[in-house]
């Protein structure tokens, strides 16, 4: 009984890669590599909306922008608010920071 061995497509094609790759240039490798990282290399958005274009509800888009103006605000009374308490007890804001870094630390 004779048994033929065949050699899969896959493997194949592999060794048919290997061999293509093994006959470039440098420069052939770097331009190959550049494409298969071409998604990654093109540039960030320089521009953002808070308002999608496209969006023509004229009332809606004056509703998010000003629900962005009064986060705005409460922010900044937050802000002020721990400032103040910081400022009125020192030791216990130290003490405060010193358990939050002692477990953040623990936790990494």
């Amino acid at each position: 009984m004779t048994t033929e061995i065949t050699t899969s497509p896959a493997v194949l094609s592999l060794q048919q890669e290997q061999r293509r790759q093994g006959n470039m240039t440098e420069s052939e490798k770097l331009n190959e590599a550049l494409e298969a990282t071409f998604p990654a290399s093109d540039p960030i958005s320089q521009s953002s909306g808070s308002v999608p274009s496209g969006r023509t509800n004229a009332a809606e888009a004056e509703r998010v922008r000003k629900s962005k103006d009064e986060t705005r605000g409460n922010r900044a009374d937050v802000f002020g608010t721990i400032a103040t308490a910081i400022r009125s007890r020192p030791a216990t804001s130290i003490a405060i920071v010193a358990a939050l870094a002692y477990i953040w630390r623990a936790t990494r």
